[in-house]
């Protein structure tokens, strides 16, 4: 579960370059809209390096629903940037940076979300906290602070 970041920068530092030891840490796929998910506050996928995102619906399906960006340079006020995200279009992030996705007030929004990671090959159906491939219980249905996460959806595949 992504961590909230009130503050438009993150501590969060990574290394960008892609070797063979990048891996998918998290394959998700967030859905909004009516009795959905309607909002994605601002936040940053700590622990991954970077994050791709997938619009899988057409932007004439819903309203609302823009994806921003927060940019925060020192001494100066955070920047928010709304990116044109159309079906079929990727975006691809730094993880630290933080983003938001604003109400959907109409319609059904779908997005295939991947964040890589230098952590170790996950398993699980569940983000991956960096100790499953060593067989330690710290993933899965329950996060670092104990408590129990929301479950996956299985969602059957959809034509494009």
């Amino acid at each position: 579960d992504a961590s909230a970041d009130s503050g438009g920068s993150s501590s969060c530092s990574a290394s960008y370059s892609v070797d063979g030891s990048m891996r998918a840490r998290t394959v998700e796929f967030h859905e909004y809209g009516s009795g959905k998910r309607q909002v994605c506050a601002s936040h940053c996928d700590h622990g991954s390096l970077f994050t791709a995102d997938v619009m899988l619906s057409c932007t004439g399906d819903f309203t609302g629903g823009r994806f921003s960006t927060t940019t925060a340079r020192r001494g100066e006020a955070p920047v928010d940037t709304e990116h044109d995200f159309e079906r079929g279009d990727m975006l691809v992030f730094p993880a630290h940076k933080p983003h938001s996705v604003s109400r959907v007030t109409s319609g059904c929004r779908a997005v295939f979300v991947v964040e890589f990671w230098r952590g170790p090959a996950c398993t699980c159906n569940q983000r991956c906290m960096g100790r499953c491939a060593a067989g330690r219980k710290d993933h899965g249905s329950h996060g670092p602070s104990g408590r129990r996460r929301r479950q996956p959806r299985a969602v059957p595949p959809q034509p494009l």
